[in-house]
């Protein structure tokens, strides 16, 4: 029987930071997604890599003798529109910003919400992709975010925030495989669909069989025996041919999303004072969040941690009509003078808005574009420095 395709628009995002790295490999039993862990995103790509090396030895032929299998790991980038919660909530954003800003979150209960830069060992993120026609179902764990491109793009158009990076396992689950016997904390899947799943770490269910909507969580499995291991112990042996497919919390969405026509942009002298608001065309920060994965150590297949391994850089650019108000912004580009600089998603309502500010930074020097048929502009890039300790450039703020 044949399957019925499945399409994006029936998918569904969950994304929390992990416990301890890796939960797939090192605490899979304790995984565990609820509702509010939901995240609605404008785009998600993942793709997994596996790497294999050439046997390529002298041995009197031309033609290649195999591969042998190497390092285990993969990449991700995606988008999310900006949405807002009531000042002092965190923003559905948070893990995202957290992981790659390395710290957690200061909260001012009803006030604003911070996203600092620390130099700790960075944090990991999770992200669980089903689909709800139940027939595709990713977990990826050991997540780091590598670039932020925080973007009001202009024109009316919604502000948003753009990622990417890697990780370090995935978990899948394909298609509509079926079970061949079960009883206990052992279920052995049919042969014929033994590599439709390697379900470490996802919730399962056996037909109507779902511990009572809980799930039962898969801790080990051997895609040659088509074995696995869950918890808890099934209440009674399965039949047999009972589909297995993912048990996935109901997404209860957060956030009020914010439009693009009420965004702000300061700039006001270091340490805050004499703010000067801009209009603007558009704007961009990203930040290269200097995080990456330890891959090369022998001992494993896969990723064993996340460290800085690059200096973190936030650079930034935004577009302005040629006016009086900023000329003397493009003047002073010349002379290194540096400025607090703000650009704000949404209004200027309390709870309404993200900023994302830079203590320190210095303006580049930009050419006016005057074309024949249009309005001049001039686009200025700026890179955000430490203003007086480390890790202090750059932060968000939800207020």
């Amino acid at each position: 029987m044949g399957q019925t395709p499945i399409t994006g628009d029936a998918d569904v995002f969950f994304m929390q930071l992990e416990s301890s790295f890796d939960m797939v490999t090192n605490s899979p039993a304790t995984i565990s997604f609820v509702a509010g862990d939901a995240i609605r995103l404008t785009a998600f790509d993942s793709e997994p890599v596996q790497d294999w090396h050439e046997i390529n030895e002298f041995n009197g032929s031309p033609s290649l003798e195999g591969l042998v299998e190497g390092k285990r790991h993969g990449t991700w980038s995606g988008a999310a529109s900006i949405r807002t919660n009531a000042a002092g909530t965190a923003s559905p954003m948070a893990p995202i910003w957290q992981a790659g800003l390395g710290g957690t979150v200061v909260n001012s209960p009803g006030v604003s919400n911070t996203y600092n830069m620390v130099a700790t060992t960075p944090k990991s993120i999770m992200v669980l992709k089903h689909n709800s026609r139940e027939s595709r179902t990713e977990l990826l764990t050991g997540g780091w975010v590598a670039k932020l491109a925080l973007v009001v793009e202009g024109e009316g158009n919604m502000p948003s925030c753009n990622f990417e990076g890697g990780f370090s396992s995935i978990s899948f689950l394909y298609g509509n495989p079926v079970t061949l016997s079960g009883s206990g904390t052992s279920v052995t899947v049919a042969t014929a669909d033994r590599q439709k799943l390697s379900p470490v770490g996802l919730k399962l269910k056996f037909d109507a069989i779902d511990n009572g909507g809980a799930g039962y969580t898969c801790t080990a499995y051997v895609a040659s025996t088509g074995v696995m291991t869950i918890t808890p112990a099934l209440g009674a042996p399965l039949s047999g041919a009972e589909v297995i497919a993912a048990v996935v919390a109901t997404a209860s969405f957060d956030g009020t999303i914010r439009g693009g026509t009420a965004c702000g942009f300061t700039i006001e002298d270091l340490g805050g004072g004499n703010p000067v608001n801009l209009g603007f065309i558009s704007s961009t920060i990203t930040v290269d969040t200097g995080v990456g994965p330890l891959l090369k150590e022998a001992t494993t297949a896969k990723v064993s941690g996340l460290e800085l391994v690059a200096g973190r850089r936030v650079n930034g650019e935004v577009q302005f009509y040629f006016k009086d108000e900023n000329a003397s912004y493009l003047g002073d580009a010349w002379n290194g003078t540096t400025k607090q600089i703000t650009l704000r998603a949404g209004p200027t309502t309390a709870g309404e808005h993200i900023k994302y500010v830079s203590r320190k930074g210095q303006m580049k020097v930009s050419k006016v574009d005057a074309p024949k048929s249009d309005v001049a502009v001039w686009t200025s890039q700026f890179t955000a420095m430490r203003y007086s300790s480390s890790n202090d450039e750059f932060y968000i703020i939800e207020d």
